[in-house]
């Protein structure tokens, strides 16, 4: 571990100087490719580990809706009277719905935390949301300012 990252401090002073010669003075920054780096990795992992939970909460579902299904069908071929029939049918589009509404609240909450992953490596990569929040109150506090350089407390004065 140790020789790859000397041999990539190797590899990045030899950029250096090559582009230093074009006349591009230090192009190559590994300190900072290094921390895109890292999190870009966080953002893997943190995309990987939101996947594999839909993965599974739809692998769930799925079963769960096979089941319901199943016995929804078994009960609409075993009816006998027209009541019995049309009450199978009534528990079949009700299972039916109930599962498309699982299905899209889940994908509501992965939607969420995809979200929430994409705007967690935008804070870090810009600043950092303390940053922006001091950035957008300096702003705000630049809109009340009154205009046309008169005091607001005196509007027929100069």
């Amino acid at each position: 571990m140790k020789s790859t990252a000397s041999s990539i401090q190797t590899g990045a002073d030899r950029i250096n100087g090559l582009l230093a010669w074009w006349g591009v003075p230090d192009a190559l920054d590994v300190g900072a490719a290094e921390g895109r780096a890292k999190r870009f990795q966080g953002l893997v992992s943190a995309l990987s580990q939101v996947v594999s939970e839909a993965s599974a909460n739809q692998a769930e579902t799925a079963t769960a809706t096979n089941e319901r299904f199943a016995r929804a069908l078994r009960e609409l071929l075993g009816a006998r009277q027209p009541a019995d029939f049309i009450a199978a049918q009534s528990r079949l589009m009700t299972d039916l719905m109930e599962t498309l509404a699982a299905q899209a609240k889940a994908w509501a909450e992965v939607t969420q935390k995809l979200h929430e992953c994409c705007i967690s490596i935008t804070g870090t990569a810009s600043g950092g949301p303390g940053e922006r929040a001091a950035d957008e109150a300096g702003s705000r506090s630049g809109e009340e300012k009154p205009s046309g350089g008169r005091d607001a407390r005196r509007p027929g004065r100069h």
